[in-house]
């Protein structure tokens, strides 16, 4: 699913597309390089499609917008999902996202990946 928003008088580069991780890499990258954002939606917590389709956007160079996900998460996948780049993380499941970096800690998983700053900074496309 690829769906795109646009509103009177917005150039493409401030559009939104939102899509679901059974969009293959190769055409979320050819759609995603004149966007603003990319909205992915996660349905399962077991699906990691989205964790190779945010590593695409990140290091696509036609690419510099921002990346947010929402859907049904663990809160240490968004917490890994923080640490890749993406700028926004939403849990969709009544769970808190602060609680990701501490089960990353106790699990002893906490330097799986290094912190990485975001490519787009907070605030920045408000």
């Amino acid at each position: 699913m690829v769906k795109e928003t646009e509103g009177v008088g917005v150039s493409p580069q401030q559009t939104t597309m939102e899509v679901d991780t059974e969009l293959p890499i190769p055409d979320l990258l050819a759609r995603a390089a004149d966007v603003a954002r990319v909205v992915i939606r996660v349905a399962s917590l077991t699906d990691g499609r989205v964790f190779s389709q945010v590593r695409a956007l990140i290091d696509d160079p036609s690419f510099a917008g921002a990346i947010e996900v929402r859907g049904d998460l663990l809160p240490e996948q968004g917490e890994i999902l923080s640490r890749y780049g993406v700028s926004e993380v939403v849990l969709e499941n009544g769970l808190d996202l602060d609680d990701g970096a501490g089960y990353l800690r106790q699990a002893d998983y906490g330097n799986i990946l290094p912190a990485r700053a975001n490519r787009v900074a907070p605030g920045a496309l408000s």
